[in-house]
């Protein structure tokens, strides 16, 4: 259910802070294609300690996407209709509360020193909020099956498939030379790939 999207939002993360192993990275520009030099600011200004010290704490937020990715609900083969729900109930009520936590720790980081930054920290809280919110009201279905039907409790997973399936996770994967040199350096964006 929602650890293939869980991973997808924490692969597109490291990805956008080349972290993760995303496909071909860009070509480095031709002689004849760059720009001669001048004295302006260098194309990664902004990208040092204030920006390791930003990452560290925005990996810190975003850091339990790898413990959600790992979880699932765990059902004995003979667990009865009962038993999947209270099971189901725990889950998404631990799932709700983690995810919850996420989004206020994204939303509270100061404003990063590279703006493409603010940009990924704002889509993953939205994208983090949007899949609490199915967490919500499949934990609401689920308090209101019936105990004993496991057609119904089978049902609501089905349906929440699709609805995970819904919430986007979209970021620029192109990892910009001086945010990667960054994210290298914040311990807690080395647990991210960990």
């Amino acid at each position: 259910m929602k650890s293939k999207t869980i991973c997808a939002a924490l692969l597109a993360v490291t990805c956008a802070l080349g972290l993760g192993a995303c496909g071909s990275k860009p070509e480095a520009p031709k002689a004849a294609d760059r720009p001669a030099a001048s004295s302006a600011a260098p194309a990664h200004a902004g990208t040092g300690a204030d920006t390791v010290k930003w990452l560290d704490q925005f990996c810190t937020a975003a850091g339990g996407m790898t413990d959600l990715a790992k979880k699932s609900p765990q059902f004995d083969a003979s667990a009865s209709p009962g038993q999947m729900k209270a099971e189901l109930e725990k889950h998404l009520g631990q799932l709700s509360t983690s995810l919850g936590g996420m989004v206020d720790k994204l939303r509270a980081l100061d404003k990063a020193p590279v703006p493409r930054l603010d940009e990924t920290s704002r889509k993953l809280a939205a994208s983090l909020g949007q899949l609490k919110q199915v967490a919500d009201g499949l934990k609401d279905k689920v308090e209101k099956a019936d105990p004993t039907d496991g057609a119904a409790l089978t049902q609501i997973g089905e349906e929440t498939d699709t609805e995970v399936a819904k919430v986007d996770f979209d970021f620029d994967t192109k990892a910009d030379k001086g945010i990667e040199d960054a994210a290298a350096k914040a311990p807690a964006c080395k647990k991210l790939t960990s």
